[in-house]
């Protein structure tokens, strides 16, 4: 690969982009390359899942231990 840095390096090893100015790479074929992009997708869409999922259980957690913390303070409030 060329002397790339950062995003692009890692878009140019794993999706083959051609940076500009440089001739298109042929080192896989298009049947070649289909699953390792496949694979990279269906990587970043469990990743998401999960990031969606941590962050649900997190707000859930928050809000339940408000639900506790203001039942629990009313309760605690004696009747004149």
């Amino acid at each position: 690969p060329p002397n790339l840095k950062g995003k692009d390096r890692v878009q140019f090893i794993l999706l083959m982009k051609t940076p500009p100015g440089l001739s298109p790479c042929t080192c896989f074929s298009l049947k070649e390359r289909l699953p390792l992009v496949r694979t990279v997708w269906l990587c970043l869409i469990i990743m998401k899942f999960f990031f969606f999922l941590f962050s649900l259980l997190l707000v859930l957690a928050y809000g339940f231990s408000l639900v506790f913390f203001f039942t629990n303070s009313f309760l605690s409030v004696r009747p004149a």
